[in-house]
């Protein structure tokens, strides 16, 4: 049975919290960085950063080519990728991938 991915992503509310156990492990002041676990088509991809703020959603090749996506293809691309120093790099290409986040009720698959 095939999975509707919806292109509109459903605004929720539900905040991200933490047990007094977890935050106990914290060191403060901290500015720590969100890690998670995605699914990408069929395969569950572990330690991903989760930057809201970030203009760019990337892929390292290596991670692309383990995945084995049958059918997904790499559109080469001349754009430029510029970091915070100003370093510049040439990206492969650019793929269009379904990944899905959250589970139960809660699950979301987003195409971009």
């Amino acid at each position: 049975m095939a999975e509707h991915v919806s292109k509109i992503c459903r605004q929720d509310s539900t905040p991200i919290t933490f047990t007094d156990d977890e935050a106990d492990l914290l060191l403060y002041p901290h500015n720590d960085a969100l890690i998670g676990e995605i699914r990408v088509t069929d395969n569950i991809v572990r330690r991903v950063l989760i930057d809201n703020g970030s203009s760019a959603d990337i892929l390292f090749i290596d991670t692309f080519t383990r995945l084995r996506i049958e059918g997904a293809v790499l559109t080469p691309t001349r754009t430029p990728l510029y970091g915070f120093t100003g370093e510049c790099v040439r990206a492969v290409g650019t793929v269009c991938l379904p990944v899905t986040v959250g589970d139960g009720p809660e699950r979301m698959t987003r195409m971009e």
